[in-house]
């Protein structure tokens, strides 16, 4: 595991849920997860693997960078 810096990690997974208007449950099940997973990292507690982290920018749409909080900017 890696550290993301979770503030950051969970304040951008809050924000890029809320600009594409979805749902923690619905972000869980799309990677394949129990929805308590997901409300966790966005609460600041733990995080994802690497390979989740990958698959959640995709799922969302964003860069893995814009979630580590590299880059401000959404878009890939």
């Amino acid at each position: 595991m890696f550290a993301l810096g979770n503030a950051t990690f969970a304040s951008r997974l809050k924000e890029i849920k809320s600009i594409r208007k979805t749902m923690l449950p619905k972000i869980a099940e799309q990677l394949g997860l129990q929805s308590h997973v997901v409300r966790d990292w966005a609460a600041g507690y733990g995080e994802p693997d690497i390979g989740y982290l990958i698959r959640l920018s995709e799922v969302l749409n964003v860069s893995v960078d814009y979630l580590l909080g590299l880059k401000d900017n959404i878009e890939i």
